[in-house]
């Protein structure tokens, strides 16, 4: 059996015309070249069995109606977009036609990766990225030349209590774990480029207090390191469950851990950076002072509210506090994994988190890094946003529901919308909205050290 190699162009995917120019006429049958449209008569056709596709196709070579030459494409080709799109190449991937019997050919993709390839560990490509397996440090430091990262989000195992499956770190080795990972953040981001951390915080073994390690890692990313903190958000999950149980729901001494703290560093106090990417519909209240009219004058705080501040702007700068629901319950990610049983990942962030970031901090074809990617969400938002991006994972078992996010046309999140139609927004209550005045019961004079003894609702309801 003969092959032949072909270089996919452009035009391969853009109008379906494989370059057969390489393969040679004594490569096809003398009989398969056919006029230059098919009134002038076809040529005998050859059947290619295509990979990706269930039926064969049957077609010949046109010839060059002045010069009588062979055009060099196929005559059908309808079926090369579908081949494309199937085994998710790109102009420059590689495909091979093996010749076989009885005027027949095999095509495929080119597995023959090259080494660079190979020791990356690349595991899978889009138009816009990649997706590699194995441990982000190796990976990223291979892969990626430096100063030549844009944008790094990521959200990395928390240093939780508890052992997760994705193999989280014990919150009091956290920081030494991480400091590797930062320094090579630093070395891989531009001198304009960012590191968004979105990281949850934990609880001390036994107690109800709160580990520290989040904030030591804060610091230790700006002292050792050498990252600035451009500024922190914080990240409201208002379908958070009120946990942990013992000390929210039993003994009824902390309130529920409903935020994330999200770091957002830069290698410079001057990262590039728009707020008017993520700016937010105005408030009741503001459109009612813009319509209505506002005295300038100095406010009891101290400012002074100018003139301009009733110039209308379309919409409100955002503060940083991002409500997001972490609902995402019947996805196609979700209903892959089922189909195929796969666990999806248990700790995806929502799509809102990175797109926030990548919309306000890089611009189109800048280059976007996740090393801590799971499923592939950040992957999933830069697609859509046309960012070039890298995810890493270590598990593999991950990265085969990731892939779902790329092989169907369509099925990505949805980007947010624009001017505040088809966007959800959560209500914040007053800190007394629901206490009428009165007495509570007393205070435990031991902070809830001993366990409450179960009692009734009744008898609650009677002591209030």
């Amino acid at each position: 059996m003969e092959s032949c190699v072909l270089k996919l162009t452009p035009a391969a995917s853009k109008h379906g015309n494989l370059n057969l120019r390489p393969c040679g006429k004594e490569f096809f049958p003398i009989d398969v070249f056919g006029g230059a449209s098919k009134k002038d008569g076809l040529g005998m056709p050859v059947t290619l069995r295509v990979e990706g596709l269930s039926e064969p196709i049957k077609t010949d070579i046109p010839t060059d109606k002045k010069t009588k030459q062979p055009r060099w494409i196929f005559r059908e080709r309808a079926w090369v977009k579908k081949f494309i799109s199937s085994n998710h190449l790109l102009p420059g991937d590689t495909i091979t036609i093996t010749r076989l019997e009885n005027s027949t050919y095999d095509i495929a993709p080119d597995n023959n990766h090259s080494q660079e390839e190979i020791l990356s560990k690349l595991y899978y490509k889009t138009h816009h990225g990649r997706i590699f397996l194995g441990d982000s440090l190796e990976i990223l430091e291979k892969n990626l030349k430096p100063g030549s990262v844009d944008l790094i989000v990521t959200s990395p195992p928390f240093g939780l209590v508890r052992k997760k499956d994705y193999g989280n770190v014990d919150s009091d080795k956290y920081v030494e774990w991480f400091k590797p990972f930062g320094y090579l953040f630093k070395r891989l981001l531009k001198p304009t480029g960012s590191l968004v951390i979105d990281i949850g915080g934990s609880w001390n073994p036994g107690q109800p207090t709160r580990s520290l390690y989040l904030y030591e890692l804060l610091i230790t990313l700006c002292r050792e390191c050498g990252f600035h903190l451009a500024q922190e958000f914080f990240w409201w999950n208002p379908s958070k469950l009120p946990t942990p149980a013992e000390w929210v729901n039993i003994r009824r001494i902390r309130v529920k851990d409903a935020v994330d703290f999200i770091w957002w560093l830069s290698i410079t106090p001057w990262p590039k950076a728009s707020n008017r990417r993520v700016l937010i519909p105005y408030s009741g209240a503001m459109r009612n002072l813009l319509k209505n009219g506002y005295k300038a004058k100095l406010r009891p705080s101290g400012h002074d509210i100018s003139k301009k501040f009733s110039v209308d702007n379309k919409a409100s700068i955002p503060p940083n506090l991002i409500a997001v629901a972490n609902t995402e319950s019947n996805s196609y990610y979700l209903r892959y994994c089922k189909k195929h049983n796969l666990d999806p990942h248990p700790a995806r962030f929502p799509s809102d988190i990175p797109e926030y970031f990548i919309r306000m901090l890089t611009d189109p074809g800048d280059l976007v890094v996740d090393p801590f990617a799971g499923s592939c969400v950040t992957g999933e938002v830069a697609e859509r946003l046309k960012r070039n991006w890298v995810c890493a994972e270590i598990l593999e078992d991950y990265l085969k529901g990731a892939i779902a996010r790329f092989k169907e046309q369509n099925t990505l999140f949805p980007i947010s919308k624009k001017n505040g139609t088809g966007t959800s927004s959560y209500k914040v209550c007053h800190p007394a909205a629901n206490w009428n005045g009165e007495d509570e019961l007393p205070l435990s004079q031991d902070g809830g050290r001993k366990r409450p003894e179960k009692i009734s609702n009744k008898k609650s309801i009677s002591k209030k």
